[in-house]
């Protein structure tokens, strides 16, 4: 049986697409959540959606390191749903 080994020292990028984060969210056919005042995109290409104030969300994304995202700074409890983007397809996780 063969190996696999998942190194969580380094962060995992998504490759680049020539989509904004709007375009994903219409083709992708994802719904804006309840609640939620925002939505942005880790390194990894998760779309994450807040209930947190826009503002606190704008402030935490010129603090945040590349690789640890926007989580350490949020928090947990305003994060409202997540989905990945695929190339052709959406992918829904919540």
């Amino acid at each position: 049986m063969a190996d696999i080994e998942i190194n969580i020292d380094v962060a995992l990028f998504a490759p680049s697409i020539d989509l904004t984060l709007l375009d994903m969210i219409k083709t992708g056919g994802f719904l804006w959540p309840q609640g939620a005042t925002c939505v942005t995109q880790e390194c990894d290409g998760e779309l994450l959606w807040w209930s947190a104030s826009v503002t606190d969300v704008q402030i935490a994304r010129k603090e945040a390191d590349l690789a640890e995202g926007l989580m350490p700074l949020i928090g947990l409890g305003s994060q409202l749903n997540a989905n990945y983007y695929e190339k052709g397809r959406a992918s829904i996780r919540g």
